[in-house]
């Protein structure tokens, strides 16, 4: 290109852009090459220029280099187009490797730098550095994301075989066996023509590079192509599935040869868990179990990595693989257990394996987070030092002139100078008092938040080192504290596409085992996800369908079939639900068994609307995990005699002053932050005032958020700020007997996500210290949700459990008439504003005396008792 066509073509860039865009864009593409020559590609000296001009990585660049990279070789001799070729593929390659911007225009920039270098390099005249675009643009067009993805992978092939024209196995033995690899990947990724001859070509050209990567020359690559081809076999639709499984296995033992678990650890790992798969999926299920149980001990092994990956959503890609391990164990066990019972147990061991990896994963991220905290801090100390340093050598210098001047060792004229100017003296003094002021005053406040933080730090390790300790079958058994209580627990298995309920007793040395059908799991899919869009949607038809799909899910879960498993004797139930079961309010599921609801039937007055709470007397709760629920047992049994009361920060909820007085009543001291003093520093000042107890319970009337994206930043909504989940890891609860979270949605967890599904605010209060926490599922209704929560209140001060006073809080405003609704609110004299007592007579008014205002599971059963 000659320099008239460029001034034309960017000055028409121009034009259409701007100038300055336009400048700037060349600007920066000029100071990145030069980065990326002068340092020969050095990571770290290119991406903080990368990271500083993100708004330059995007179209116009594009659109720049189509016009500018063709015309700037005429800046370099013929002699010199391979040098300039090989910074701009090293610049390429830097850009589409780079974490920042968007991926898409990355990968694009990359692309379309190099193929302007080939409208340049003739594969005449450069056949080397031709051929070694041609190879990157192999690659580049298989991840490419722009563009049909058919003829990507198309492009991919045909410029892998371009560079295969120079790249011959005699001439350049290496960059032939790389660029075998390159076409192997295309070839499984061709959607189009015959498949079966995609995945022949692919084998051959894995074949192809081993002829060069010898085990004795090369034996990291040659491990991992005997590992792909091992995943070739296993995964892919050729010739017969069971030789295919035999070869599969063959070639990934073959790869353990050098992937041992001293030296290469995660690949030991990885292919020990694709073993094992394809132990499984051969019905050699012994060897299934040995290999995945390898696998997930190696992984156990590892010191996590997420505090390395930045980005939620690369954290979830890196930990999702290994999580899968635990499913496919899992999925093994119970397929043994069909002639070993005793592998059910296993089974429930290694679904509580992965939670607490889950948790461990999460917690460590957090303390990485907090080690920033830290070091912020210590740099906050360290400016408070030289402050009073400055502060202190001035002072010591004036005390010294002052010393001088007494002695008469002084000038004269600095003497005569300093009595004719007393008001410069008096600066100098106000300049030492504020050096030493500041410093004081910033030393004192970094000093003690560095030690909260270095103390928080030290209480989480601890608290790692407890959360890593896996529960036994046997632990899991110790928790029930009688033959009477029972362990009820979901497991949505994704490898053989069902639902697993586990039933777990004191005295059953195995759990009782229900496993559905895959049409049940198709069911329950479809089910969760109309849930979802109905409550996102339409908030009303939500709340007037709540019932029937209530009843539905009971019927996908088999609730009837399961009651009817459990020991006649048994009066309390705690569930531990998995992934999106924590969406559903299953304590308010119907059953209809025979075998449990006679006694139900045969009362007073039987409900119209059998659930799962009118069966066990002494109550229904929930844990996240047996783990969990293990932290909360072997606490003193804590009586309600005083609390702490969050009551309405944003100023914004009618009935926050009524539940709050409820949670008051009854105790010996209250402590309540109303309003704008309901902050985040009153309740740690509250929380950790030497000169009282600790509260027993505290009581949240705000609101609260679960961010899906982020789960450490969910929060509850205070005077000052969030409250955030990573905020409520760090509290000191150990005293804390319950923690009421009476706002909307506040027991959401991560449905979406394999890895977080059991992480929400309850787990936090949990972990923290809480013996028990109560939480909602939804958007709740606010005078129905007061009622409740009196009620509750007032049955904690007879029953003292606090499942048994939540789910007979319930049941209670689920029967109450209105007739009954009206004497209670008289007897128990409620201090409702005079607008509240008229919205609530406008509800009640059209009701007849027996109607049941708040029978509809939306009033009652939003709320769930979580721990002990």
């Amino acid at each position: 290109m000659n320099e008239e066509v460029f001034q034309n073509q960017i000055q028409s860039l121009m034009e259409s852009l701007g100038q300055e865009r336009i400048e700037s864009c060349l600007k920066f593409w000029r100071e990145a090459f030069d980065a990326t020559g002068n340092s020969r590609g050095d990571a770290q000296v290119v991406y903080p220029l990368l990271e500083a001009n993100l708004d330059k990585l995007d179209d116009t660049l594009i659109k720049v280099l189509k016009v500018w990279l063709p015309f700037s070789f005429s800046y370099f001799s013929s002699d010199e187009y391979p040098v300039y070729a090989e910074v701009v593929n090293s610049l390429s390659n830097l850009i589409r490797q780079f974490s920042l911007g968007n991926q898409a225009f990355n990968l694009e920039i990359a692309i379309t730098s190099r193929e302007m270098i080939l409208t340049v390099l003739a594969h005449d005249t450069f056949p080397k550095p031709w051929a070694a675009t041609h190879s990157f643009l192999g690659n580049d067009y298989q991840d490419r994301i722009f563009g049909n993805p058919v003829e990507n992978i198309t492009s991919a092939i045909n410029h892998c075989q371009k560079a295969l024209q120079v790249y011959t196995r005699d001439a350049y033995p290496e960059e032939w066996a790389s660029t075998q690899l390159c076409l192997a990947d295309a070839y499984g990724k061709r959607l189009s023509d015959d498949v079966a001859d995609n995945l022949k070509q692919k084998i051959t050209c894995f074949h192809n590079a081993l002829q060069i990567y010898t085990r004795e020359g090369y034996p990291e690559l040659w491990a991992g192509i005997q590992n792909n081809l091992g995943t070739v076999y296993r995964t892919e639709m050729l010739g017969d599935k069971a030789e295919n499984l035999v070869k599969a296995i063959f070639y990934y033992q073959a790869s353990l040869q050098i992937y041992t678990r001293d030296a290469f650890p995660e690949n030991y790992a990885s292919i020990y868990g694709h073993l094992g798969i394809a132990y499984k999926e051969n019905q050699e299920f012994k060897n299934a179990y040995h290999a995945l149980a390898t696998a997930i001990s190696t992984v156990e092994s590892l010191p996590s990595k997420l505090t390395n990956i930045s980005g939620n959503q690369a954290k979830q890609d890196f930990a999702e693989p290994w999580i899968f391990l635990y499913y496919q164990i899992i999925a093994v066990c119970l397929n043994l257990a069909n002639d070993e019972p005793h592998y059910y147990a296993q089974a429930i061991e290694y679904i509580e394996r992965n939670k607490a990896r889950n948790l461990v994963e999460l917690l460590a991220t957090r303390d990485e987070e907090r080690h920033k905290e830290i070091e912020a801090e210590q740099r906050q100390l360290d400016i408070a030092n030289r402050e009073l340093s400055l502060g202190n050598l001035l002072a010591n210098l004036a005390a010294y002139v002052e010393k001088l001047e007494a002695t008469g060792a002084l000038d004269e004229s600095i003497v005569k100078i300093r009595r004719e100017n007393p008001a410069r003296q008096q600066r100098q003094q106000e300049v030492i008092k504020d050096h030493l002021s500041k410093g004081s005053e910033l030393f004192t406040q970094s000093n003690q938040r560095l030690n909260q933080l270095q103390q928080k730090q030290s209480n989480s390790k601890l608290k790692l080192t407890q959360t890593n300790d896996y529960i036994s079958y046997c632990q899991i058994k110790d928790l029930l504290t009688n033959n009477r209580t029972i362990i009820i627990g979901w497991h949505l298995d994704m490898v053989d596409n069902c639902v697993v309920t586990f039933i777990i007793t004191k005295e059953s040395d195995s759990p009782i085992i229900f496993q559905s059908s895959s049409e049940d799991m198709d069911s329950l899919n479809k089910f969760y996800s109309e849930y979802l869009t109905v409550y996102s949607a339409n908030k009303n038809l939500y709340q007037s369908d709540l019932k029937l799909r209530l009843e539905h899910l009971s019927k996908i879960l088999h609730l009837n079939e399961i009651i009817a498993l459990l020991p006649k004797d048994c009066t309390q139930v705690i569930l531990i639900p998995d992934r999106f079961l924590h969406l559903f309010p299953i304590h308010a599921l119907p059953v209809s068994s025979p075998n449990r609801q006679g006694e139900v039937a045969q009362a007073e007055s039987p409900p119209e609307f059998i659930t799962l709470l009118d069966l066990f007397a002494e109550g229904v709760c929930y844990s996240p995990s047996c783990h969990l629920l293990q932290l909360t047992q072997g606490k003193k049994n804590l009586e309600f005699n005083n609390c702490l009361a969050i009551q309405n920060p944003t100023q914004d909820l009618a009935y926050a002053l009524v539940e709050v007085e409820a949670v008051c009543n009854g105790v010996t001291a209250a402590e309540v932050l109303v309003a704008e003093k309901a902050t985040k520093v009153a309740l740690n000042e509250a929380l950790n005032n030497e000169n009282t107890n600790p509260p027993a319970s505290i009581h949240f009337a705000c609101h609260g958020y679960f961010n899906l994206r982020s789960p450490l930043q969910s929060y509850l909504k205070m005077a000052d700020g969030e409250l955030t989940l990573a905020d409520i890891f760090d509290l000191d609860l150990d005293q804390c007997r319950l923690a009421t979270l009476s706002a909307c949605e506040t027991g959401l967890s991560d449905h979406i996500s394999i890895s977080n599904d059991y992480i929400s605010l309850p787990s936090g209060f949990l972990y923290a210290g809480a013996s028990n926490v109560v939480s909602s599922l939804w958007t709740v209704n606010d005078l129905s949700t007061a009622f409740l929560m009196i009620k509750f209140y007032q049955n904690l001060q007879v029953v003292q459990s606090v499942a048994v006073a939540l789910n007979q809080a319930q049941l209670w405003l689920r029967d109450i008439t209105k007739k009954e609704l009206e004497t209670w609110i008289e007897e128990n004299q409620l201090p409702l504003k005079p607008a509240v007592k008229m919205g609530l007579r406008r509800r009640l008014y059209q009701l007849e005396d027996d109607a049941k205002p708040f029978q509809d599971p939306f009033h009652w059963a939003a709320f769930c008792a979580m721990g002990q």
